[in-house]
């Protein structure tokens, strides 16, 4: 199945592997069109999963911006969480 998210939208189904364990598949699609996939024991796992993977994609855009190009930011509700959990991570990691 082909899975479509629009920017900044999250879609989580639960279920049990093979062993009868429950799971999480979680996806999201940053505001820059990124697409983060993944399968985990609990729909936060996922969401800290999500969220650290975007700090890495703060950095290359970070990056991306310092040879002049601009980044597009959206303002759904989930990007502006994400951000806000991005943001104070990158301060954490600063800060030591």
């Amino acid at each position: 199945e082909q899975l479509f998210l629009m920017p900044g939208e999250e879609r989580c189904e639960r279920f049990k592997d093979g062993n009868g364990i429950p799971r999480v598949h979680y996806s999201y699609r940053s505001m820059h069109g990124a697409f983060f996939d993944c399968e985990s024991r609990s729909l936060e796992e996922a969401q800290r999963l999500c969220e650290d993977w975007l700090v890495g994609q703060a950095a290359a855009t970070a990056a991306e911006e310092c040879f002049g190009r601009t980044a597009v930011h959206g303002d759904a509700a989930r990007a502006v969480e994400i951000r806000n959990t991005v943001q104070k991570k990158a301060e954490t990691s600063r800060t030591g």
